[in-house]
């Protein structure tokens, strides 16, 4: 049931969202259906793959659907398209991204959060916020780059 909850918040609405921003050509419908079954296809592999303490196999779907839910925030139909489908093959490629379990991480992710919480809500400026959230995002997708060099220099 977890896995469907996911798929639905973070799979389905996200690109709804995504859709019901966009004209509704056959491009980004096929971008949306792609991008829903990239995060079927991830959470059918997480269930069924031995489990990692420390990395995931391919991009969370839930910094996905997050990530698809700012950009969509930024009112670029183009963009948006690519950002589906760029997401959607990270969903689904190999590599690993780190499981954030550090408190002091965690709490600047939720300061992310709540500063573009509040440039919503109080500044109205929803520009600012959906680029806060892509900004942690990008560090986020950036990380298997960081990790494999790190690696290496072991």
């Amino acid at each position: 049931m977890d896995s469907l909850a996911d798929l639905v918040s973070f799979g389905v609405a996200p690109a709804f969202l995504a859709l019901q921003s966009l004209d509704l050509h056959i491009l980004a419908l096929s971008t949306g259906i792609f991008f829903m079954l990239c995060g079927t296809l991830r959470l059918a592999r997480f269930n069924v793959s031995e489990k990692n303490d420390k990395f995931f196999e391919g991009l969370p779907i839930p910094v996905a659907g997050i990530a698809l839910s700012a950009c969509v925030l930024l009112n670029n139909s183009a963009l948006t398209v690519m950002i589906m489908l760029f997401l959607g093959l990270l969903m689904v490629s190999r590599f690993s991204y780190p499981k954030i379990k550090d408190l002091r991480i965690l709490s600047l992710l939720g300061l992310a959060v709540l500063a573009a919480g509040f440039l919503i809500r109080w500044q109205n400026d929803i520009q600012d916020a959906a680029l806060i959230l892509i900004a942690v995002i990008v560090i986020y997708l950036c990380s298997p780059v960081v990790i494999s060099r790190l690696k290496k220099g072991k």
